[in-house]
Formats: C-alpha cells, sequence, structure tokens
C-alpha cells in the first residue's frame, strides 16, 4: 500500500474489496490527454514560481509529452493504480525519478481531475455539435431534394392538413441546429473557469501565476471561489442535458422513419444497409437503426437523471462521489455520437416516396372553413358547416369530392366560386404565405434562414474546438 499517495497517514492497507470498489480506472481513460494537458499547465505554473528547477521541469515535461504521444493503449496500468491520475504520476516518477516527485507540488486531485474534467467537456461539446450540423444538412438536403412535392400533415396521428415534404422534415434540420447551439453553449461553459489552483479547496498556498496557466490551457480564467473550483459540476450537467435533448429529438425523428416506413404510411424507403431482416419472415425489412436510435435515448436521459440525483445533496466542497459523476457523462456522450452519426446515415440514404394526398382529400378542410371566414362567415359557424360536410363526405368513402356542387352550395353559398381550387392540395400550401409556413415560397426562404444558421454555427464550431 505504500505506493497510495496518501499512505503516509494511513499506512495499515486498504481492504482490497474496498480498493476494487473504488478504482475509478480504466474508465478514466477518457481523461487522459486532457490530464497530460492539465499536468503541463501546472508544471509550467510551479517551474515559473521557482518549485521546481528548469533541468527538472524539462525532463518531466518531456516524459509526460513521451506519455501523452504513446497513448492509453500503450500505458503499463497496475491493478495498484488508484486512479488515472495517480497511474500517470507513477509512469512519470519512474522515468524521471525525484523530479517527477515535484509535478503535484501546489496541486490536489480535487482540482486536478476537475480541471481534465473541463477540458474533457470542452473537446466532446465541440464534436457534438459538429455532428448535430452535419444532420441538419443531411435533412437539407433532402428537404431541398423534395421539392414542392405535398403530405398530409398530422397532428394527433390523424390527418391534418397539406403540408410540403420539405417543411416537414425542415423541423429536424432545426432541432439539430438548436442542439448544436446547446453543445456549442456547454462547451464554452466548460471553457470558462480553470480550476488549477484551488488545490483541495482553499486555493494553492504557492504563489503561483494561475491567471497564465489558465490561458494556456484555453480558458478564460481561475474560477473567483476555490471551493466552487472543485465542487462545481455544471458544466457535464449541461453536457449531459443538451445529449439527453438532442437524442430525444433523434428519438422523435426515428419514431417518424418507423412510421413512415409502413407500407400503410408509404412515405419512406429506408437504405438496404440500415434495415434487417427476419430469421423466419422472408419479407421483411424491418427499420432495426431507426429503432436502436429510440432506444438510446432512454439510456441517455437515465444518465442525465443520474448525473443530477448524485448531485443534489453533495455538501461542500469535494466527496468521493464525485467520482462518479464522469461515467453518466461518458456513457451519454458515447450514445449521442454514434446515435447521431447513424441517423445522418439513416437520413442521407433514405429515399422518400410520393404520398401526396388526393384533390378533395379531407385534409383540406380547415381550407374550406378559411374560405368561409373570408367571405365574412364567423369562424366558429365556418367551423361547423364544414363539420358537417366532413362528416357526409366520410360517409361517401372520405373523400370532399364524392360530394356536388349543389351539397356544397346548400352548406354555403360561398362555396359557389372557387371550390375546385379549394380542393387542390397544392393550391391549398399556396395560400400559408406567412413566416415559417408550408407555402413554397416561404419553405425557400426558410431554407435561406436556415443556412445562414447552420454556416454561422459551424464557424463558431470551429472556434470553439
Amino acid at each position: 500500500m505504500a505506493d497510495k499517495v496518501w499512505s503516509g497517514r494511513l499506512p495499515a492497507g486498504m481492504d482490497t474489496g474496498f480498493e476494487a470498489f473504488a478504482r475509478s480506472l480504466p474508465a478514466d481513460l477518457h481523461l487522459f490527454s486532457h490530464d497530460i494537458a492539465g499536468s503541463l499547465a501546472h508544471l509550467h505554473a510551479i517551474r515559473q514560481a521557482g518549485l521546481v528547477s528548469d533541468a527538472e521541469a524539462e525532463r518531466v515535461e518531456a516524459a509526460l509529452r513521451d506519455i501523452a504521444t504513446a497513448g492509453p493503449e500503450a500505458f503499463p496500468w497496475r491493478d495498484s493504480d488508484e486512479d488515472l491520475h495517480t497511474a500517470i504520476e507513477r509512469l512519470v516518477v519512474e522515468r524521471v525519478g525525484e523530479a517527477g516527485l515535484r509535478l503535484h507540488t501546489g496541486r490536489s486531485r480535487n482540482d486536478q481531475v476537475a480541471t481534465a474534467s473541463h477540458l474533457y467537456a470542452r473537446q466532446e461539446a465541440a464534436a457534438l455539435a459538429r455532428a448535430c450540423l452535419d444532420l441538419a444538412d443531411a435533412v437539407l438536403a433532402q428537404a431541398e431534394a423534395a421539392g414542392d412535392q405535398v403530405v398530409v400533415g398530422m397532428t394527433h396521428l390523424q390527418p391534418a392538413q397539406p403540408v410540403l415534404l420539405a417543411h416537414h422534415l425542415l423541423t429536424y434540420a432545426w432541432m439539430a441546429g438548436r442542439d448544436a447551439e446547446r453543445f456549442l453553449a456547454a462547451s464554452a461553459s466548460a471553457s470558462r473557469w480553470s480550476p488549477l489552483g484551488a488545490g483541495a479547496l482553499a486555493g494553492t498556498g504557492f504563489p503561483l501565476d494561475t491567471a497564465r496557466e489558465a490561458a494556456e490551457m484555453g480558458f478564460l480564467a481561475p474560477y473567483p471561489n476555490s471551493i466552487d473550483a472543485v465542487s462545481d459540476r455544471d458544466y457535464l450537467a449541461e453536457l449531459t442535458f443538451a445529449a439527453a435533448l438532442a437524442t430525444s429529438h433523434l428519438s422523435r425523428l426515428a419514431e417518424e422513419l418507423i412510421l413512415w416506413s409502413h407500407p400503410s404510411f408509404g412515405r419512406v424507403r429506408l437504405g438496404d444497409a440500415f434495415v434487417t431482416g427476419s430469421s423466419m419472415m422472408p419479407q421483411k425489412r424491418n427499420p432495426d437503426s431507426a429503432e436502436l436510435i429510440r432506444a438510446k435515448s432512454a439510456g441517455v436521459i437515465g444518465d442525465l437523471v443520474s448525473l443530477l440525483s448524485l448531485l443534489k445533496a453533495l455538501p461542500l466542497a469535494y466527496m468521493r462521489d464525485l467520482q462518479e459523476d464522469k461515467p453518466p457523462v461518458y456513457r451519454a456522450v458515447q450514445a449521442a455520437k454514434e446515435s447521431l452519426a447513424l441517423m445522418c446515415s439513416v437520413v442521407r440514404t433514405a429515399t422518400f416516396l410520393p404520398a401526396e394526398p388526393v384533390y378533395g382529400d379531407l385534409s383540406l378542410a380547415t381550407e374550406l372553413a378559411d374560405h368561409l371566414v373570408a367571405g365574412g362567415v364567423p369562424f366558429r359557424i365556418a367551423h361547423a358547416v364544414v363539420g358537417k360536410l366532413s362528416a357526409t363526405a366520410e360517409e361517401l368513402g372520405g373523400n370532399f369530392a364524392r360530394l356536388t356542387r349543389a351539397e356544397f352550395q346548400e352548406a354555403s353559398p360561398l362555396f359557389a366560386t372557387g371550390l375546385a381550387t379549394l380542393l387542390d392540395p397544392h393550391q391549398a400550401v399556396q395560400r400559408h404565405r406567412v413566416i415559417g409556413g408550408t407555402a413554397p415560397a416561404a419553405v425557400k426562404e426558410q431554407m435561406v434562414s436556415l443556412r445562414e444558421l447552420l454556416a454561422e454555427l459551424r464557424q463558431r464550431e470551429g472556434h470553439a474546438r
């Protein structure tokens, strides 16, 4: 047990079961490069303060950079390594001797792990923003390809009103854009303050230039409060929330792809590479890719709940509970990455099929009511009139075209003109010209706005790397 960094106080040793239970490796290999980046910045700070000689600092830095170059796969881990941070320090000491023992001067594992976690969150949030933008581009490309194709929009999964297929698809591109914004905000949050210099909780007792080491790592400044520095995990919660919401959006898209691929909907055919067959039924094309994406979101939501539950009642400053803050974040990030990448491929290779509403479709009922309102009829009366026409049309086979012109005029003399236009789905969408509406001109304007937003977010994501 003499290899434990705290064994001077507790030399008797640690229960082997407890030791295994408390070990955070290999989960924290996610922090490998980030821990070394923080150690390099700290090394430069203690060198500047005269706490380590130039020669010693150069040897330690060379060792850290060699370890980083070799990567976590080549690291000679030991079962006795308590965590990533002490394992890296052990290897440095093995390589350079006493100089390596000086590396932890003025630093605690509390501010060390917090620093690595910040750097991890910053990097992963930026990568997830990029993945969201890739998905938005894929959806936008499908929307552009759809042109002026009209489909029946739904509410409550019931036929509602005609809309452009492009208009419907673009909804998911806007969702992905908002997800990218959230991930970029999470990256910025993780980049704001550096924990290094906070020590265990009271701040280091050495004259370290913490502002300089913060800048070296890309932070704006050190934490204003050392206790907050070692206990804050808001940035991890923000990253995990962004992942949970992004995968929830993916789940909504997955659900629609699953429904639309059913023959009764007939709106999409997923690429052969993203469906599976049946071990029994030769005809099957199961949308398993979308189903698994839908399922993954449940785990990410659970990871968010786990993290928030862990944080909700912790006293200040540091508690060992915070060792368990990162596994749910790692899981959420990985699931979001994989789901976004897969959905991007699914969308790019999908074929959206013509499923346009026919002339006189019942989804045109709102257009008929609006026509009466434009002629001066109060909306509630117009609603009732068209409701009765809808019921009659349903009895005759579910199409307004089954009704005679006389039946329309009996319902309202305002139907004497313009009826043919009102019953044409393509004409119906033309009337919805408001900003954000489904008219072809409005959808084209929407695409311009979306492209501008995505270009701006791409630029921000590039700066966040």
